[in-house]
């Protein structure tokens, strides 16, 4: 409804002018009547209202006064001149007060339809694009904030604000942040169904996240709020969020606050507390709303020992022993107690660091497939361990298929193969039961065929190959001799002493230091 008001000195005109405004079908409402000037401008002040109807004869301050300080102090309200009199002079000042129309008196009631007509339409066009512009503003801003919030943007500068909401941020004392994880939908899916909460208090604001995580957030600003008042605030409000988002058919779902900030420039703290905090979660344990504090949390080493046997699989492009090994892994894991995520992403990005450094030789994988990036992105944006686990079998399924095209380790070169293996992997607990198990052979027959084909032991091929790595390291390293030891994979020093007597004719000390006065 827009609201009216009519200037005119005579009482009778304006009830006549009134009457004809009473027949037109438009959405207005009378807010009040003024004889001159003064009046209008203290009426305007009370009312607010949207269209003046004005005369421009009057005592005290006529038309031509009151149209310069409605132009100078109100120049939202929309003014419809209406005057006995159709000189120029009037007709050019209402020009250049921007006058929405003039019209003579008397008049039909198609003429003032006509002008509040015009009144409202140009209303409707400045309130759109106050909206619009407001919209684009506010749509900037919170960008701005997601930024902040995940790091992309490090500088803060209230000063960036521009919308009228976001600007009232910069008057709190505090903050603190909700993230919103669901493994099931998308951060615009998150964000799209929380516009729908109605439980929103006038001090939050709702962000939505990258495209990249599953997260939505939730920024809530607090004045003099008690740390108590606070705490209960979050509670209340967490599980009225969970709730609503249950209702909408979230079945999987997890809520995480961080704690109080009072700088919005350390919103980036309370994003990766919330972080924090999903990662401490025990999988097992059925916490959908989780609140940061600042205990320490080690991650559980698993005791499952075959990773290296893994990374030959997936090297040599075996999807069914790969699939059966991550199996086996994960499974290992679930015995774990408490299984918190933070353990579970430790003890596979340990696998993982393996698979990179295998990954090295192969450079033409590695353009192809960027598993280093993929695989720590889903480690570092995901908070559900049945998700960690579908994408991790999803990933090292499709590498190793496309080690299977790559054909590392062709079947017709046995020896070849196993010789090539050992040559990569001479640092790890390499025996002939282990070779067997790999490459699908029995032990007393690898022994025999290896002997038959290449003249000595596969036992004694591992340490030729260990020794001549051992040189290099005695040249062109300082490390302690036990420690090339360790890294060469023997456990025992005194046979690593031994060993490298036998197959170069001199101690680790001695090659060392012929080595360096050559």
């Amino acid at each position: 409804m827009y609201k009216f008001i009519v200037v005119d000195d005579e009482r009778l005109i304006r009830k006549g002018i009134l009457k004809k405004i009473e027949k037109l079908d438009l959405e207005i409402e009378l807010a009040g009547e003024a004889e001159n000037g003064e009046e209008a401008i203290e009426l305007i002040e009370k009312v607010k209202p949207h269209i003046i109807l004005t005369d421009m004869r009057m005592p005290l301050m006529d038309g031509k006064a009151l149209l310069k300080k409605l132009q100078q102090d109100y120049p939202e309200i929309k003014i419809i001149v209406i005057s006995g009199y159709s000189d120029f002079e009037y007709l050019q000042e209402a020009i250049s007060a921007n006058v929405v129309d003039y019209i003579l008196k008397p008049f039909n009631k198609e003429e003032i339809y006509k002008s509040f007509t015009k009144a409202i339409n140009s209303i409707d066009k400045e309130l759109s694009a106050t909206k619009k512009l407001e919209q684009i503003e506010t749509e900037f801003d919170i960008n701005y904030l997601s930024d902040l919030i995940t790091s992309c943007q490090t500088v803060y500068d209230s000063g960036y604000f521009k919308s009228t909401k976001i600007k009232t941020l910069k008057n709190f004392h505090s903050f603190l942040l909700l993230s919103i994880y669901s493994p099931e939908k998308s951060s615009k899916d998150i964000y799209e169904n929380m516009l729908t909460f109605s439980n929103f208090a006038e001090n939050c604001v709702l962000i939505p996240g990258s495209s990249k995580i599953n997260l939505c957030f939730v920024l809530y600003a607090f004045n003099n709020e008690s740390n108590g008042e606070i705490s209960a605030f979050v509670k209340k409000q967490g599980i009225e969020i969970y709730e609503h988002l249950k209702s909408l058919s979230f079945s999987n779902m997890y809520l995480s606050f961080s704690s109080i900030t009072a700088d919005l420039s350390l919103i980036n703290n309370c994003y990766l507390e919330s972080l924090e905090a999903l990662n401490k979660r025990d999988v097992r344990d059925n916490f959908y709303i989780l609140i940061y504090d600042n205990y320490e949390i080690s991650p559980v080493e698993s005791d499952w020992d075959k990773i290296d046997t893994l990374v030959f699989f997936i090297e040599a492009g075996n999807e069914r022993k790969v699939l059966e090994l991550i199996n086996e892994f994960f499974n290992t894991l679930e015995n774990i107690s408490p299984l918190t995520l933070v353990t579970i992403k430790y003890n596979c990005l340990t696998v993982f660091r393996s698979i990179r450094n295998m990954l090295k030789d192969h450079y033409d994988i590695l353009k192809k497939y960027s598993f280093t990036n993929d695989y720590e992105a889903i480690l570092n944006n995901n908070f559900d361990y049945n998700k960690i686990k579908s994408s991790s079998i999803q990933m090292l399924s499709r590498l190793t298929s496309m080690f299977k095209d790559k054909n590392v380790y062709p079947s017709e070169e046995l020896i070849e193969n196993i010789k090539k293996y050992i040559k990569k992997n001479y640092s790890n607990d390499i025996n002939l039961e282990k070779i067997s198990s790999l490459f699908f052979l029995n032990p007393s027959y690898l022994s025999f065929l290896f002997k038959e084909k290449t003249g000595e032991n596969l036992i004694d091929f591992v340490n030729k190959v260990r020794i001549e790595k051992a040189k290099e390291l005695l040249k062109t390293t300082d490390y302690k001799i036990y420690k090339i030891a360790k890294m060469l994979g023997f456990d025992n020093d005194k046979y690593f002493f031994r060993v490298f007597k036998k197959l170069s004719g001199y101690t680790p000390e001695k090659y060392r230091i012929m080595e360096q006065v050559k």
